[in-house]
């Protein structure tokens, strides 16, 4: 009876530990990704863009009072008078919650 647990008792070590890393990969590389491709096409409606990034952490951010987790990044547009950058702030259901020009 008691290997039964000791087997049971590592089965639900391994299946917690594979949870804990499926949901990292999923924070930190998939949702990641899937906001810098939607990003990137929301810039493009406006026309073309050289580059865009997003960070793999999200952060905190503060939305009238309230702290939420968000995802910051950046977009370099092309324009006739050369290339503008912007520093992004998105939720992680893909909503723009800021966007700034830096020069």
């Amino acid at each position: 009876m008691k290997k039964h647990a000791y087997i049971t008792s590592a089965l639900a070590v391994a299946l917690g530990l594979i949870a804990v890393q499926e949901h990292h990969r999923r924070v930190h590389y998939a949702r990641p990704k899937a906001l810098l491709k939607q990003l990137k096409q929301d810039f493009l409606r406006d026309g073309p863009i050289a580059g865009a990034w997003i960070e793999n952490d999200p952060k905190p951010y503060w939305v009238h009072h309230h702290e939420i987790t968000a995802y910051y990044g950046g977009v370099t547009r092309e324009t006739e008078t050369g290339l503008v950058q912007y520093t992004v702030v998105v939720s992680p259901r893909g909503t723009i919650l800021e966007t700034k020009v830096i020069n």
